[in-house]
C-alpha cells in the first residue's frame, strides 16, 4: 500500500485470497503480516459495524508489523476518506501502526492529518486527539534537546539543522517556555496579550540565542525534500517552523541590541526573495511581513537602510507595499519627507536603490498605533 491507500498488483492478489477465505468463513488466525493489516483496515472501512471485520482488525492490531511510513500514511488516508470518518474504530489500526514508528517518522506521517482532524473533524478530534498528541510528543526525560524537539519538529532541513545547533539551548528551562510561546504566533500580527506574555518569558538566555536562530534563518535556502506521499517538493520552511520563527521575529521588538535591526533586514531579504533568489513570489511572505512589521514598530532612521535592501532584492508587490508604508511611518516620526528620510540614511553607494522611494502620503498615525507600545512603555532588553 502506498501513502494514498493505493494497492500494488501483489497487494491486490493477496487481498483476493484473503477475501475468499473470509467469505468462506475460513480461520485467519495465522495471518499477521502488513498486507493482512492493510486488508483488515480496508474491509473495516467498508463496514465499520461488522463484528467479524472488527475481530479481524483486532487480530491485526495485536501483531502490528514494522510498516514503512508510507504504508502507515495510507492507513490514515483510508480512515479519513471513509464516508463516516467520525467512527473511532476506523483509527485503531492507524494509531497502533503509527506508535510502532520512530518519532520523526510519526511526525512526518501525521504532520497534515492531525491538523486536518483538529480543524475539520472536531468531534473526532475530541475522541482521539489526546492519543494523536501523545504519539507526537517524544519523552523528554529531562533532556533539554528533546524538549526543544517536541516544539520544533525536525521535519524539514532547516529545523533539523537548527535543532542540531541550538536544541540544547532552546530547550533549557530559561528558554523553553518562550520557545513554546513562539509556536503560538499564528496571527498575522502580535496582539497585546501575546507581546505581554513574550515580555514576561523573555530572559537573558533567550536574548543570547535569538541572534543565532535568525542568522540561521537568513542563511537558509529552499531545498528539495521527499514527500511522504511520494515524489519530491521544494520546501523553504514547513508551516509549524515558520510560525515559531515568526514568534522569534516578533520578540525582537522587545530587545534593544545593535544586532536587531540588521538581522531583521537580513531575514526580510531572505524570506521576501523568490524561490531560487528571484521572481515575483516570496520564500515566506509570512516571515518577511513579520520582519518588516517589527522594523516599522521599532522605528528610527536605522531601519531605512534595511528597507532599501528589501526594495533592491524583493519583487513581491505586497511586501514592497509594506516597505513603502513603513518608510512613510518612519519619515513621519522623524519629521522628514520619505525622500529626505531615504537620503539621510541611504547614500548613493552599495546595493541600495539610489532613487527616492515613491511616497503615498504620510498617514496620520502616531507611535501609539503600535499594539505593544499603546499599552505600556517599550520593554526592550
Amino acid at each position: 500500500m502506498d501513502a494514498w491507500g493505493g494497492l500494488s498488483e501483489a497487494d491486490e492478489r493477496e487481498f483476493a485470497r484473503l477475501d475468499a477465505a473470509f467469505a468462506a468463513g475460513a480461520p485467519l488466525s495465522g495471518e499477521h503480516d502488513a498486507v493482512f493489516g492493510m486488508w483488515a483496515q480496508v474491509r473495516l472501512c467498508e463496514a465499520p459495524a461488522d463484528e467479524r471485520r472488527q475481530a479481524v482488525l483486532g487480530q491485526a492490531i495485536e501483531s502490528v508489523p514494522e510498516w514503512p511510513g508510507s504504508a502507515v500514511a495510507g492507513l490514515w488516508r483510508l480512515a479519513l476518506g471513509t464516508a463516516d470518518a467520525s467512527d473511532p474504530r476506523l483509527y485503531r489500526l492507524p494509531l497502533a501502526a503509527t506508535a510502532a514508528l520512530p518519532y520523526p517518522e510519526r511526525r512526518r506521517v501525521l504532520e497534515r492529518d492531525h491538523v486536518w482532524l483538529r480543524r475539520y473533524r472536531g468531534r473526532m478530534w475530541d475522541l482521539i486527539g489526546d492519543e494523536v498528541l501523545a504519539l507526537l510528543a517524544e519523552p523528554e526525560a529531562g533532556d533539554p534537546a528533546e524538549a526543544a524537539r517536541n516544539v520544533l519538529w525536525d521535519d524539514d532541513p532547516f529545523t533539523t539543522r537548527l535543532l542540531g545547533a541550538f536544541a540544547a539551548r532552546l530547550g533549557r528551562p530559561e528558554v523553553l517556555p518562550l520557545l513554546r510561546h513562539w509556536a503560538t504566533a499564528r496571527d498575522s500580527r502580535p496582539g497585546l496579550r501575546w507581546m505581554w506574555d513574550a515580555r514576561e518569558l523573555l530572559t537573558a538566555q533567550a536574548v543570547e540565542v535569538i541572534p543565532g536562530v535568525l542568522r540561521e534563518l537568513a542563511a537558509h535556502r529552499e531545498t528539495a525534500v521527499r514527500h511522504p506521499y511520494g515524489g519530491t517538493e521544494t520546501v523553504f520552511l514547513r508551516e509549524p517552523t515558520a510560525t515559531a520563527l515568526r514568534g522569534v521575529v516578533w520578540t525582537c521588538e522587545l530587545i534593544d541590541r545593535p544586532w536587531v535591526t540588521p538581522l531583521l533586514g537580513d531575514v526580510a531579504v531572505t524570506t521576501g526573495t523568490g524561490i531560487g533568489g528571484s521572481g515575483a513570489n516570496a520564500r515566506s511572505e509570512l516571515l518577511a511581513n513579520a520582519a518588516i512589521g517589527v522594523l516599522a514598530r521599532r522605528g528610527g532612521l536605522d531601519v531605512v537602510a534595511q528597507l532599501a535592501r528589501v526594495q533592491a532584492k524583493v519583487r513581491k508587490k505586497t511586501i514592497l507595499a509594506a516597505v513603502d508604508r513603513t518608510l512613510n511611518e518612519v519619515a513621519e516620526r522623524a519629521g522628514l519627507s520619505p525622500s529626505n528620510c531615504w537620503t539621510a540614511r541611504c547614500p548613493r553607494s552599495g546595493s541600495a536603490p539610489t532613487a527616492p522611494v515613491p511616497s503615498r502620503g504620510c498617514a496620520s498615525r502616531s507611535t501609539a498605533g503600535s499594539p505593544t507600545r499603546a499599552a505600556r512603555p517599550s520593554p526592550r532588553r
